[in-house]
């Protein structure tokens, strides 16, 4: 699907006599007009962080609980069919958790360290769009307890780039030849092309979900979504009169 939109400036120059000792460029006459196209791609890729949260008042034991959790979380998403390259170790921390400061705490009051928490998490990007609401069912059964960062992506974005580029050049042309043609005008030559830089974002579908104890036992719904592709294109036409 594509949505095209476009700007257009008339703007007159007029040459003036150089001051001496001035070196300038000759003015012309100009039409300036911008050209834009939006395409919609589905997606075909996605990505997901999925974490296995332990504690314990022991380090240790709070890392043996998320190490134990982690590998049948590995092991659930292996017999999906999800392969050892779609999936990697983002982020692994062991930190001390703290008690809670009283209502009134006395003046020498400090926290104090009263357990450990283990975080694991694994980094998932795949093409297999069909797995999403299944990987997110078997983690959590085996011990997952958070998922942040559903994302959905193009794998090639630069294909389908050339193809918004060309909408919104074949756009601005049009443009300009309508306009000229109404305003009894002539186009001479182009003078200067341009496009503008839009960086293009994954699709986000949640931010996060946690608790999947409370979570229903039909599989979760995940819709994936279209990537939006944006193209501007700017041209500036030397033009005459009739």
């Amino acid at each position: 699907m594509i949505r095209a939109a476009s700007k257009i400036v008339l703007m007159f120059c007029f040459t003036f006599l150089p001051l001496a000792g001035d070196v300038k460029e000759p003015y012309f006459p100009k039409l300036i007009v911008q050209g834009t196209a939006k395409l919609y791609k589905p997606a075909d890729q996605w990505t997901m962080n999925i974490s296995v949260i332990t504690q314990d008042v022991q380090a240790e034991k709070a890392h043996v609980d998320n190490n134990s959790k982690m590998k049948q979380v590995i092991a659930n998403l292996q017999s999906l069919g999800l392969a050892k390259e779609e999936y990697q170790t983002e982020r692994f921390t062991i930190r001390p958790t703290y008690s809670a400061q009283p209502k009134n705490p006395p003046s020498d009051w400090r926290p104090t360290i009263n357990g450990y928490e283990v975080t694991n998490n694994l980094l998932i990007r795949t093409s297999k769009m069909d797995l999403a609401p299944a990987i997110i069912d078997a983690a959590s059964k085996a011990g997952a307890n958070q998922i942040s960062n559903i994302a959905f992506e193009l794998r090639d974005p630069q294909t389908y780039r050339a193809e918004a580029l060309a909408a919104a050049t074949a756009h601005a042309i049009e443009d300009a030849t309508l306009l000229a043609k109404s305003a009894d005008l002539k186009l001479v030559r182009i003078l200067n092309i341009s496009m503008e830089q839009t960086p293009q974002f994954p699709r986000a579908y949640e931010k996060r979900m946690v608790g999947f104890a409370a979570m229903a036992a039909d599989s979760t719904p995940i819709e994936a979504a279209d990537i939006e592709i944006d193209a501007t294109v700017s041209m500036t036409y030397e033009i005459t009169g009739p």
